[in-house]
């Protein structure tokens, strides 16, 4: 019947899934109460053949009559090809999809996501028997055609007014991913949903994640992360648990490549390598043309951060607002800092709630050199001992958000311009008072470069090196602390 179903929904377009084939075998009790059985299931997709054994027991017990305990183990099972099939049936039975652009003439404007806050009458989770305890255990899950997650297992238990995570686990590759959860639900309670749960991921590799996830993108960041993850709190149905769950979540990376600007920034695509090299030369010759040499050699600078630490802290507490407690990507001679959040916003989703954060770039040594030439040096050092550089503000909506920082680095070179004959001069004076007399500054420069060459000899283009690994500047004297980050 599945299968007259699957062909009768693949009439018009060919589905992802092409039959599934769940023989049953079992017994049944002699009195009645309780049987067990046996089901190898094979899905044959576009993908490939997904393979699960399900080995079912049910017994009433005295103090729980209503069990059902399933085994579920395979070898491969590609999940994507579900996924594609659940979304093309889903696109084939919806209403024609109305257009989110404004009518011609008017200035476009972002639809916002339409919310359902009304509390469930039963647990999401009532189309189940009474009661489900799932022990699972997948070799090789498929999420994408592409992304694979392998020893997947735990025990999932469903019960009447709870749905609880045990020993949930998964690993990308070389990360390690863990999970525990218990959700209940109180009909007598507003809103009915109450969720505990915590989660930890240990050496992710984001940049394999996005690629395999997104072929032929490049990611932003490239390095090793570990992820903290606790969320709380009650909700009234699982399409606002984004909005209405608090969380603290925490994330770490060592030692990885963090591109600064997005690929259609048009600071990225002004400065490339020839112009960056141009640029270095039109510093020193009083000419109309050293605001876009300064620009070039400020993109090229921290286009790619090689950084040493990114840290990030994100929490929501009972105001609902989403703050960062913070938000570090450092170098040895480059600080990216962020504070601010998402200010809760009734009737509003998240991600179309205001977003206002204030930034930070700062920098040491040539960095510190090329802000000095350029006007964006601020006499003081931030509390890691950087150089204050400009700030720049982020706002909007976390899906729509707007950055000033190319006006403010665009402006700064306007005025660079516009005072050629001297700037040269500032930017001489930057450069023996940031670079070259600075004996930390030249210890940090030349740590960069043998990490670069480094890296060259490891096949990796000359285009995708930037800064080196050696400690941040300590607070009290700017230099760098005794532990240095081997490359």
């Amino acid at each position: 019947t599945a299968n007259a179903v699957l062909d009768h929904l693949a009439a018009n377009e060919p589905l992802a899934i092409k039959t599934f084939e769940l023989p049953v075998s079992g017994e049944l009790a002699a009195d009645g109460h309780g049987f067990s059985f046996n089901a190898p299931l094979i899905g044959r997709g576009k993908s490939g053949v997904s393979n699960a054994t399900v080995v079912a027991h049910y017994a009433p017990q005295p103090d729980e009559v209503r069990v059902l305990n399933l085994d579920i183990a395979s070898e491969v099972f590609y999940l994507n090809d579900i996924l594609a099939t659940a979304q093309a049936i889903k696109n084939g039975s919806a209403a024609p999809a109305t257009s989110a652009t404004a009518p011609s003439g008017e200035e476009s404007k972002t639809v916002k996501l339409a919310l359902n806050e009304t509390p469930d009458k039963t647990a999401a989770w009532k189309v189940l028997p009474p009661a489900v305890v799932v022990n699972l255990q997948v070799d090789k899950l498929f999420y994408t055609d592409y992304l694979a997650f392998t020893d997947v297992g735990g025990q999932i238990d469903v019960r009447t007014h709870k749905l609880a995570l045990h020993g949930i686990k998964a690993h990308f590759h070389d990360s390690a991913l863990t999970l525990e959860g218990l959700t209940r639900f109180d009909e007598n309670a507003v809103p009915p949903y109450n969720l505990d749960l915590t989660g930890n991921i240990k050496d992710f590799n984001l940049n394999q994640f996005f690629t395999e996830l997104v072929p032929g993108e490049k990611p932003r960041v490239e390095g090793l992360f570990g992820v903290d993850v606790k969320a709380f709190g009650q909700f009234p149905n699982f399409s606002q648990l984004r909005n209405k769950a608090l969380f603290d979540i925490s994330m770490q990376s060592r030692n990885g490549l963090f591109r600064t600007l997005p690929p259609d920034s048009g600071l990225a695509l002004g400065a490339t390598d020839v112009l960056g090299v141009v640029g270095e030369a039109l510093s020193y010759v009083p000419t109309g043309g050293f605001g876009a040499g300064a620009i070039a050699r400020l993109v090229n600078y921290i286009v790619q951060i090689d950084y040493d630490t990114i840290d990030i802290h994100l929490k929501r507490d009972e105001s609902r607002n989403v703050t960062i407690e913070q938000f570090q990507v450092l170098s040895p001679t480059v600080a990216l800092t962020a504070s601010g959040g998402i200010q809760h916003e009734d009737g509003s989703d998240i991600f179309d709630s205001p977003l206002e954060l204030n930034a930070h770039l700062d920098m040491l040594g040539r960095g510190a050199a090329i802000l000095y030439s350029m006007d964006l040096m601020q006499d003081a050092r931030n509390p890691l001992g950087y150089w204050r550089g400009p700030e720049f503000r982020i706002w909007g909506t976390a899906a729509d958000a707007h950055s000033n920082f190319e006006e403010v680095i665009n402006k700064a070179a306007d005025g660079t311009t516009k005072g050629a004959f001297l700037r040269p001069i500032s930017g001489l004076i930057g450069n023996l008072k940031y670079r070259w007399f600075d004996r930390d500054s030249r210890k940090r420069e030349s740590l960069q470069d043998e990490r670069r060459g480094k890296r060259q000899e490891q096949g990796v283009p000359a285009a995708d090196t930037a800064e080196g690994h050696a400690a941040p500047a300590t607070p009290e004297t700017g230099a760098s602390s005794a532990a240095t980050v081997k490359p």
